[in-house]
């Protein structure tokens, strides 16, 4: 039954995105009902309802500017995949399925990780990250942001995506480190806004109709710049789909609410053609919606875990040295 959920959906969603290059406003009402039938029983999708409600009040939207673009600019495979292994494989059948192992194990589980990555001999290798995210779906988590500090194997990376086709993995990288072929349609590339090349990075990006973002590590000097609109400005005429604000400093919680609230108000003023989220802040919320807990679950360049916090020190929380459930029964309770 639930591959013949997925299948139904799959069908639909390819068609909204047909749909969506001739007449965005009315590809969006259809949408909107196709979302509304699963939304009781899936928090991420009644929030979709809740957007698609809004954009539609008000003709002027800058998202139907967006949703054009997307369906026009993207490849609608990777678009499919992407959207339904988060929709599908994490808010519905891995959040019950990641709800059911928090009640036996009798710790929280995170609907989605953050791992930074090194190339370094202390680092997270490959192996054990391939291994951390069999983990992670053995348990229900089917969504990965993973930071890419630019010395990490491009090829063990590619494999880690072929090799989880049901999970969804955010990328931040750099322009520099694109490699060519085709991608999988199970991630979204995201190159970093502070390094110069990021424009010639997403105009290659756009040729190839892949699904790419731009992403702002911030600190409490540039947020000013963030909070007055200036950074999005600067994005024309790339107009990168999705933009991911990235602390710098994790436990920086007084820049992370200046960069909440202001995101707040630009997706209520829908003026900005952009999916806008913040790494730590929308996080925590999706997790909340999807997994009841609310927990930021990130791994540092060391494999030593980070929350909201700080980082905590020892190996019995560095997961490069034990499994995830262990570090989730001890440290998620």
């Amino acid at each position: 039954m639930a591959d013949l959920q997925r299948v139904m959906l799959e069908l639909a969603v390819g068609k909204a995105l047909r749909d969506l290059e001739r007449d965005p406003e009315a590809a969006l009402r259809k949408y909107l009902d196709l979302l509304r039938r699963g939304a009781a029983d899936n928090p991420v999708q009644a929030r979709l309802c809740e957007t698609a409600e809004a954009i539609l009040a008000r003709p002027d939207s800058a998202y139907f500017a967006l949703l054009r673009d997307l369906a026009a600019g993207t490849d609608h495979g990777a678009l499919k995949t992407f959207s339904l292994n988060i929709l599908y494989n994490a808010a519905d059948r891995g959040a019950k399925q990641l709800r059911a192992a928090a009640e036996k194990y009798g710790c929280r589980i995170p609907c989605a990780l953050s791992v930074s990555l090194s190339g370094a001999p202390d680092g997270v290798d490959p192996a054990r990250l391939s291994a951390l995210v069999q983990e992670g779906r053995e348990l229900g988590i089917y969504l990965y942001l993973l930071r890419d500090d630019g010395d990490f194997d491009p090829a063990a990376l590619d494999r880690l995506f072929r090799d989880a086709p049901d999970c969804a993995f955010v990328l931040l990288t750099h322009a520099a480190r694109l490699q060519d072929g085709a991608a999988p349609e199970n991630l979204l590339c995201s190159l970093s806004a502070a390094a110069p090349d990021w424009r010639e990075g997403a105009d290659r990006l756009a040729r190839a109709k892949r699904l790419y973002g731009v992403h702002l590590p911030y600190t409490a000097a540039n947020v000013p710049a963030i909070a007055d609109g200036t950074f999005l400005r600067t994005l024309a005429p790339q107009r990168p789909p999705f933009v991911f604000f990235q602390p710098v400093c994790i436990p920086d919680r007084a820049s992370t609410r200046a960069v909440l609230a202001f995101l707040r108000d630009a997706r209520n003023r829908q003026v900005y053609p952009h999916v806008l989220l913040d790494v730590c802040g929308d996080l925590v919320t999706i997790d909340r919606a999807v997994s009841g807990g609310g927990a930021l679950v990130h791994f540092d360049a060391r494999g030593q875990l980070v929350t909201p916090a700080g980082t905590a020190d020892g190996e019995r929380r560095n997961i490069r040295f034990v499994r995830l459930l262990d570090l989730l029964r001890s440290d998620f309770k």
